[in-house]
């Protein structure tokens, strides 16, 4: 399952470079980040890169280190 590596390594890299970013867990049991107001769903994030030629991760790790998620 590389896609779940690479969320999973991406939602650690977000925690890692990015203040107040967190992980947390949707009712439905579903973990994504959370910075400030916004979630990101790193699984999502990761799927559409693999599989559907979206946004790579350094491009949305770099979206919000330099908005400091706002």
């Amino acid at each position: 399952m590389l896609g779940t590596e690479i969320a999973l390594l991406l939602g650690q890299v977000l925690i890692a470079t990015i203040d107040g970013a967190r992980w947390t867990v949707w009712p439905n049991e579903h973990p994504v980040i959370r910075i400030g107001h916004t979630d990101l769903d790193v699984t999502e994030i990761s799927d559409t890169y693999l599989y559907r030629h979206g946004e790579a991760p350094t491009t949305i790790v770099n979206q919000y280190r330099f908005t400091d998620g706002k």
